[in-house]
């Protein structure tokens, strides 16, 4: 995925907790997604199919942890800012030991990341519900592992800093239970319309405040030419 083009940006932008962004920890892209304004759909019931690429650290700088007892594992969660204490994450692929032979490459000549292992995923209906519009595909490495635990807080995946990468997915469920996924909320088909209902909306006040301008002229011509008859009539007595 192009977000990767630059990781150096990463360094600008504001850091969300205490783990600074890591040049040397895990990276994926998701295949399905090879740009940001790419969307696709599916019916809700299927649930949706990805295809990650990655790798857990820098080739050219060597893992520095435990090839085998350090554990790392893809999960999701109903979240877009997966630092939230509150969120709850599920394993949805545990990557298989030794460590060392997942990693990736450095871009050369601008033709982006490369890496040596690949993921297939399936992200359960479950995770597409009226109530939300986002869920976050995250890679790390887990503090309490445990083979029976399939769930893990926040606190567990943020525990080693900076072995991390993740991925936000905004979607929309139309009336027909066609589910519409991108990484770019502005791609989706209801962004649109909710924009369109918002100047619909902007013009219509602006529409019913010119009314009311427009009455309160006419109230004010009314009051003025009230003021005006009587002094006529006065004249008249004189």
């Amino acid at each position: 995925m192009k977000k990767k083009s630059n990781l150096l940006l990463l360094l600008l932008l504001p850091l969300l907790t205490s783990c600074p962004p890591s040049l040397d920890g895990p990276l994926f892209d998701v295949e399905e997604f090879p740009y940001y304004n790419k969307m696709l759909w599916f019916d809700l019931e299927d649930g949706l199919d990805l295809t990650l690429s990655y790798g857990l650290y820098n080739k050219s700088l060597g893992y520095r942890g435990s090839s085998t007892s350090d554990k790392f594992m893809f999960l999701v969660a109903n979240a877009k800012d997966p630092y939230q204490s509150s969120v709850r994450y599920e394993r949805i692929y545990e990557v298989p030991t030794p460590n060392s032979q997942h990693y990736w490459k450095e871009p050369r000549n601008g033709n982006g990341y490369t890496y040596t292992s690949e993921a297939k995923i399936h992200i359960d209906s479950k995770y597409f519900n009226s109530d939300n519009d986002v869920f976050t595909v995250v890679l790390a490495q887990v503090e309490g592992y445990s083979p029976e635990k399939n769930f893990y807080d926040s606190k567990s995946l943020f525990y080693y800093s900076g072995y991390v990468d993740y991925q936000p997915f905004y979607y929309y469920i139309a009336e027909d239970q066609t589910v519409y996924v991108s990484t770019y909320r502005e791609r989706l088909p209801n962004y649109s319309a909710s924009e369109e209902s918002s100047i619909e909306s902007q013009a219509s006040s602006s529409e019913e405040d010119t009314i009311s301008t427009e009455e309160s002229l006419e109230s004010s011509e009314e009051e003025l030419l009230s003021t005006e008859e009587p002094l006529e009539s006065s004249e008249a007595v004189a």
